[in-house]
């Protein structure tokens, strides 16, 4: 059973790290990717109780980009 669409952005750079923010049902929260490792760090929430699954989806999502050598401006999971 699916869960939606998560609508993944991107909102900034700094220091080697590329920052997301994903928003789901009402939710949202965000992220960085490390351009050199695609290590994830600084997870953020709006909301404490936000679902795994869709920042699973998110981190998933962004972590396929970068292994093409991509990380685009916007991004969508539909699970």
């Amino acid at each position: 059973m699916g869960y939606g669409t998560v609508d993944i952005r991107r909102v900034g750079e700094h220091g080697g790290k590329v920052a997301y923010a994903f928003h789901h049902e009402g939710r949202a929260g965000t992220f960085f990717i490390d351009t050199n490792t695609g290590e994830f760090s600084g997870w953020s929430f709006a909301e404490h109780d936000v679902e795994a699954r869709p920042a699973a989806a998110a981190q998933h999502k962004v972590k396929k980009a970068w292994e093409s050598g991509e990380l685009p401006d916007r991004l969508s999971w539909q699970g």
